[in-house]
């Protein structure tokens, strides 16, 4: 099932919209393969000024400073281009890393040295290094390609082999950024994905079915057919 907020904005199975801006890209993306109908609001609705959040008005998803790299490989794939390009450049602006600086709520900064902190158990959690999300160069240069602006294509390339063995090594888990990112790279990145991951079909059903929303799991298979 697709489930949905009084907005149109994509939750999961518990009405929670974290991950919001991840299904929004996905159905941009695939729902045209299953008769699904993608976000009924405009995706604009995510960005404002180059930074994105994982759904528009729900606290903590509403912080730009908890998006994630997934979330954004996902979402930036059905972008308007004239967006894509405000992300890149503000990606540019942060040195490539992601915007997750924060936790989740406002405030609840991230710090790359040893430091200390209450976590949503309500317990004193310690970390040595903490900080956003690096962008690698085939993260890079997805943004890249859905910028639309050729001379960026380049940046692309760079990110080939990176790609390349993700198809190759990063399987089983959640699917979802690399199989966005292979679908915007085009028909014979989704072959050479589907060539490496010979039981893709049968891990991306088990990942959406034991979240209760097994439409996402038939669009995406039937996208990268």
């Amino acid at each position: 099932m697709i489930f949905r907020d009084k907005n149109g904005f994509p939750l999961d199975y518990t009405g929670d919209g974290g991950d919001s801006a991840m299904r929004a890209g996905i159905l941009g993306l695939f729902s045209m393969y299953f008769n699904q109908p993608p976000c009924e609001n405009n995706q604009i609705w995510y960005e404002n000024q180059g930074l994105m959040v994982r759904h528009p008005f729900d606290v903590p998803w509403n912080n730009s400073r908890n998006f994630t790299r997934d979330q954004m490989m996902c979402l930036i794939s059905i972008m308007p281009k004239y967006v894509a390009k405000r992300v890149f450049w503000a990606t540019i602006k942060r040195g490539f890393f992601s915007q997750n600086t924060e936790r989740d709520y406002v405030g609840s900064k991230k710090y790359p040295w040893p430091h200390s902190f209450i976590n949503d158990k309500g317990q004193k959690e310690t970390r040595l290094f903490d900080w956003a999300d690096p962008l690698f160069p085939h993260h890079v240069g997805h943004i890249a390609l859905c910028t639309g602006s050729p001379w960026l294509y380049p940046l692309f390339l760079l990110g080939v082999p990176l790609l390349a063995l993700s198809c190759i090594f990063n399987q089983g888990g959640e699917q979802n950024q690399l199989q966005c990112m292979v679908k915007v790279a085009g028909p014979w990145w989704v072959k050479f994905y589907k060539y490496c991951y010979r039981h893709w079909e049968m891990d991306t059903r088990r990942y959406w079915d034991s979240r209760n929303e097994s439409e996402y799991a038939e669009m995406i298979i039937e996208g990268l057919k």
